[in-house]
């Protein structure tokens, strides 16, 4: 039976401020990308690992994290006005956001992205052998190659050498000329990915007999530990999403596959030599993620196809339709499942049950990134158990959560069993995939959980500061993205240390969308619908 609704429920301030900290951390979290390897729009100039550390530290609980106090949320809602107030006031505050967003917040990240990617003044200079070869100038290119020092020398942007480029475009005979002119077959970008890598990406196996015959090593591993075989099985998202980021010409679908399957047979022909590990076996997350990218969910808009669940389509608006399915389904609950208030004991159960999901993920640590118009069925269900569990917890009705005080008993525990054990086991592979898979699924429970025991004790009362941050974080959530990349778009190419910007970068993004939260949002249309009608100061 639907719950009634009821009042005198306490507000939880504490979780008020959890909500916020998960939210404001997502600009930290991006604004890191830039300044460590990855495929992201914006390559700075600065980059070091000690980042990739820490995106792998917020990245493993940050949205878990989220969905849990969303799951308390939606049960205090729903306890104290009712099914109806809740999905009246779910609609107000999530599905217009986020149709609202669509047209406006995502156009103005494209344009940033595109903005952001503009060339360098060293990508730009004309005695560059690297652009030269981008631009398809044959005047300089002949001209440059007589230089010796510009084999090695990687453009401004992307910071790729003259013979990673020569792949990409598929010029044989110039990557031959760069061969015997010395260039280094083995030399690898930042993301470790040498020429061979891109040959295989590319499906150009003509390229890629060439590299190995003058010494390309075949069991050459990136840093997230991929062969050049394993390039070809990259699937139709992440393959678009590159080829677009170094606007490359559009490739033709059923040539690209065809290129890789004659790359992948010809390099499974040669091998890897004894000492090198063998090749993860096909797994069945393996098989899942090639079911989730096959053609039966693609579709095709215009020339262009479409994969419902892997073509980047939201980008970090995608929690707001994650959060759509789970009321949905909430609500289904509350109409043919909900006994009433009790003590939410069963959802203990959404720990252990973690496993499950967290087996089909492929990320090298944390869950998948979610991408696709549909929401896939291992990353619906894993934020689930969080938000099913936040919800469990507040079942008694009355604003008390028992479950969720015995879980975060001993936080400063938890931290150091999630940073010192669960993250550094999360890495392990091979035989040990089983125990990579606990540690992973363990982490964000353990994360999540003692933030929720520590925000209990600092935040449990009202603060003028965290009130005002707690109700400008979804604004600035919603709106930090398009700023970021700009952002590091401004300081890229600045020789500055790169912790350095990284912290303007985070500071003047804060600050810009707090100021303007302050202006133009709080007491708008857009303050209301976002965090709702104006609270009383806190004294």
């Amino acid at each position: 039976m639907p719950a009634p609704p009821s009042d005198g429920i306490a507000r939880r301030h504490d979780l008020d401020a959890l909500r916020a900290f998960a939210m404001l951390l997502g600009i930290a979290l991006h604004a890191a990308m830039s300044f460590f390897p990855s495929p992201w729009p914006v390559q700075d100039s600065r980059q070091s690992p000690l980042y990739g550390l820490a995106i792998g530290l917020i990245h493993g609980f940050r949205m878990p994290l989220f969905f849990l106090v969303s799951g308390c949320f939606t049960m205090l809602v729903y306890r104290r006005r009712g099914l109806a107030a809740l999905l009246r006031q779910r609609a107000a505050r999530i599905l217009l956001p986020l149709l609202v967003s669509l047209v406006t917040v995502l156009p103005l990240l494209w344009w940033a992205a595109v903005w952001a990617q503009k060339p360098s003044r060293a990508a730009a200079a004309p005695e560059t052998l690297a652009a030269a070869i981008r631009g398809g100038d044959r005047e300089a290119i002949d001209r440059l190659l007589a230089r010796p020092a510009d084999l090695g020398a990687t453009d401004g942007e992307f910071f790729l050498p003259p013979l990673q480029w020569a792949v990409l475009v598929g010029d044989e005979a110039l990557v031959r000329r760069l061969l015997d002119g010395g260039a280094d077959v083995v030399a690898a970008d930042r993301q470790g990915n040498t020429a061979l890598h891109t040959a295989a990406f590319m499906g150009r196996p003509a390229i890629a007999r060439l590299l190995v015959d003058r010494g390309a090593d075949p069991a050459a591993r990136n840093v997230t530990g991929l062969r050049p075989i394993d390039s070809t099985t990259a699937d139709r998202g992440t393959t678009e999403f590159i080829i677009g980021l170094l606007r490359l010409p559009p490739v033709d679908a059923d040539s690209l596959a065809a290129g890789r399957a004659a790359t992948r047979d010809w390099l499974a022909a040669v091998g890897p030599p004894p000492a090198v590990a063998p090749a993860r076996p096909d797994t069945l997350g393996d098989r899942y993620r090639a079911w989730l990218s096959s053609p039966r969910f693609t579709i095709h808009v215009g020339r262009q196809p479409l994969g419902l669940f892997t073509t980047p389509t939201l980008h970090h608006l995608w929690f707001l339709w994650y959060l759509c399915w789970l009321v949905a389904a909430f609500a289904v609950w509350a109409l043919v499942g909900d006994r009433g208030p009790g003590p939410g004991r069963a959802g203990a159960w959404c720990i252990p049950l973690t496993l499950v999901p967290q087996w089909f993920m492929g990320e090298l640590f944390g869950p998948d990134t979610a991408t696709g118009l549909l929401p896939a069925p291992h990353l619906l269900a894993f934020y689930g158990l969080f938000f099913a569990f936040g919800a469990a917890a507040f079942s008694p009705g009355d604003g008390t959560s028992p479950l969720l005080d015995a879980c975060s008993r001993r936080p400063w525990t938890m931290l150091a069993l999630a940073v010192l054990v669960a993250f550094p086991a999360g890495f392990v592979s091979g035989a040990l995939r089983p125990l990579a898979v606990a540690a992973q699924a363990a982490y964000p429970w353990l994360v999540a959980l003692a933030l929720v025991g520590l925000f209990r004790r600092w935040c449990s009362h009202p603060r003028p500061a965290v009130r005002t941050l707690a109700d400008a974080s979804y604004w600035m959530y919603l709106m930090h993205l398009p700023l970021v990349i700009a952002g590091q778009g401004i300081v890229r190419d600045l020789p500055w240390n790169g912790f350095a910007k990284f912290l303007l970068l985070n500071l003047a993004v804060t600050a810009i969308l707090l100021v303007s939260y302050r202006l133009v949002v709080r007491d708008t249309w857009i303050g209301r619908l976002l965090s709702g009608p104006r609270r009383a100061p806190v004294t």
